[in-house]
């Protein structure tokens, strides 16, 4: 980032063939706003994230980019629901992202027309099942990100509809084991995130149907043996998280067939003791792998030094030794260990 004043943005005329502009952090106000607005329908990308110097009226000229294609209003706090009005007619974006803005049902309600929309960043915004509903229509889209927001379940029915998502992330929404249900329509997703103590073993059996899943984030989940044997059917998966307590190695041995994987975290499972270490060991793919605040002893520990593969390995909270960690931050990849003791 650069710190560019409304000056520099008016001497932008000169670049007739200018089509991507990040002012992202700049103090530009309604005046810069002006300046970028002149260039119509020359620029397709627009980054103004952290930007917060100019305001809804500035915000208001952006319908005259007709061209944008791609535009990142993120943490702009005089995001308001009126300046999605704007937007309405900028049919060409394909990319939004309204991360940590104060919009809410209100101001989403003026996307229903973009059609062509393939990725929309919602994260901690004051969006509600009923916003969702406005969204319904935008089937085109393939990443949605709804984290932080106050969707609950009943919501998803809404979600359900875009067949198109590849990504979903309900991180720390009010999304429960019945809303999960809705997912299951969703067969093209790759990545999912359930980050949620409200999501159980209970509704992990939906996972079955979706066949291409390789990033699963259930890090705050609780996620027992029962669900491990679900989530071990799911063998194109790249990156496992699930840290809420309830995994043991039962668990790790319902999952010993994830062989594509090349993350996992299992840190805070107390229950996984040195009699996972060979589950592991059989994952030789992996070059992260976090198992911080388990029952692994050094002499599980030594034994994780067959994947050759790994670059980060976590082990706070175990009980290892020195000379353990030693033989461990030895090996051939090894970039980052981190072991602080329990």
């Amino acid at each position: 980032w650069t710190l560019v004043q409304d000056e520099g943005v008016m001497s932008l005329h000169a670049l007739p063939d200018l089509r991507k502009l990040v002012v992202s952090a700049c103090p530009i106000t309604d005046v810069g706003m002006a300046a970028i607005c002149a260039m119509g329908a020359q620029l397709t990308h627009l980054r103004l994230s952290h930007c917060s110097t100019f305001t809804a009226d500035g915000l208001a000229m952006l319908s005259r980019l007709t061209r944008l294609q791609r535009l990142d209003m993120s943490q702009c706090e005089l995001v308001m629901d009126e300046t999605l009005a704007s937007l309405g007619g900028l049919t060409a974006l394909n990319r939004l992202l309204l991360a940590h803005t104060p919009i809410s049902d209100l101001g989403i309600g003026n996307l229903s027309g973009l059609v062509r929309l393939r990725l929309l960043v919602l994260d901690s915004c004051h969006v509600t099942n009923a916003g969702l509903a406005s969204l319904a229509g935008l089937t085109a889209l393939q990443y949605l990100d709804l984290s932080d927001t106050a969707v609950t379940s009943s919501g998803l029915s809404h979600v359900s509809k875009m067949t198109g998502l590849t990504y979903l992330n309900l991180f720390s929404t009010g999304v429960s084991d019945l809303g999960v249900g809705y997912v299951t329509s969703l067969v093209r997703l790759t990545s999912l995130n359930l980050d949620s103590r409200l999501v159980t073993d209970s509704c992990l059996a939906c996972l079955t149907a979706l066949d291409d899943l390789t990033e699963l984030d259930l890090f705050g989940a609780r996620v027992t043996a029962a669900g491990a044997h679900f989530i071990g059917t799911r063998t194109k998966l790249t990156s496992l998280e699930s840290c809420g307590g309830g995994l043991n190695d039962a668990a790790m041995e319902a999952m010993r067939n994830l062989t594509r994987l090349t993350k996992l975290n299992i840190g805070q499972n107390e229950l996984v003791t040195d009699r996972s270490v060979p589950f592991l060991v059989g994952l030789i793919r992996l070059t992260s792998l976090n198992l911080a605040r388990t029952a692994i002893t050094h002499d599980g520990a030594l034994q994780l030094t067959s994947l050759t593969s790994l670059t980060s390995l976590c082990l706070s909270g175990c009980r290892i030794n020195s000379s353990t960690i030693s033989v461990l931050q030895a090996m051939p990849r090894m970039l980052y260990m981190t072991a602080e003791p329990p």
